[in-house]
């Protein structure tokens, strides 16, 4: 078995799979901004999942890694930094553990769902809180973008200089708009959301050239809210490219926006095991 944990800024999941992929079980618990009560909490939901045929640990963080020394450099929008969590679970359940970006292990799913399987180059866009980014070919991440940051490129927005994520994200619709994306219904505002998220997409996609688009989060269960209005700016915006330099990915919503990271985890481990 394999136990794959996603760690989100207000909620932690810890699931449960079956050697050949089935979702068994599912724990979930508030995240706790401070990190040894944090810890405690994590173990605890990870002994209430524990069975000794649990093989692999994978756990996603929403943020950059250490991958020499396997340390978390950063958690995003938590406030730890230079932690060691790969270490304190392996000591703890005496078992392997792996750790990777909480969207490079949701795109890593999201690749692998049917529709995906028809496309060789992969870039999932992750819009919730923040934008992550995860992009995967010929099924597996590439190492080189392991730990590119789409959210943080900076493009000048209102008069200054601004990370995407800080003018595009969920907490920048709220802070924009005064409300959470879910009780946004006017098609006007939801116009303005898809031309700052076209922003970014317009330059990942030239940089990348994927050929499938995926976007998920929480704002990704709103795809079909903003999907025409994006289609329209990115077509607008390739127009001043010619055929040779720049095409269009296909573009889709998530398959599964709200459990693609620990699906991704545990695809992750079954690479893992069968390379050992």
């Amino acid at each position: 078995m394999i136990l794959s944990i996603d760690i989100g800024g207000t909620k932690t999941l810890v699931a449960r799979f079956t050697q050949d992929g089935k979702l068994v079980q599912r724990h979930k618990f508030p995240t706790s901004h401070d990190y040894a009560s944090f810890t405690v909490d994590l173990i605890a939901g990870i002994s209430k999942l524990w069975s000794d045929k649990v093989q692999t640990i994978v756990v996603a963080v929403p943020g950059r890694i250490d991958r020499e020394s396997n340390v978390v450099v950063s958690f995003g929008n938590l406030p730890w930094k230079n932690v060691d969590i790969a270490k304190t679970l392996a000591k703890e359940f005496n078992t392997t553990v792996l750790i990777d970006n909480d969207a490079n292990l949701a795109g890593l799913a999201e690749a692998h769902t049917p529709y995906a399987r028809n496309y060789r180059k992969v870039l999932y866009i992750t819009i919730s809180t923040g934008i992550g980014t995860g992009f995967v070919v010929n099924g597996a991440l590439s190492p080189l973008l392991a730990n590119s940051e789409g959210g943080h490129i900076v493009f000048p927005h209102n008069g200054k200089q601004m990370d995407w994520e800080d003018f595009a994200s969920g907490r920048a619709i709220k802070e924009q708009y005064g409300k959470f994306a879910y009780e946004i219904t006017d098609p006007k505002t939801w116009e303005k959301i898809a031309d700052d998220l076209s922003i970014g997409f317009q330059h990942l996609i030239a940089i990348l050239q994927p050929d499938l688009l995926v976007i998920g989060g929480s704002i990704g269960t709103h795809f079909d809210k903003f999907s025409k209005y994006l289609d329209d700016d990115l077509k607008s915006l390739a127009e001043n490219f010619s055929d040779s330099l720049y095409s269009l990915p296909e573009i889709s919503k998530a398959q599964h926006p709200q459990e693609a990271v620990v699906y991704g985890g545990y695809l992750l481990a079954e690479n893992s095991l069968k390379n050992d």
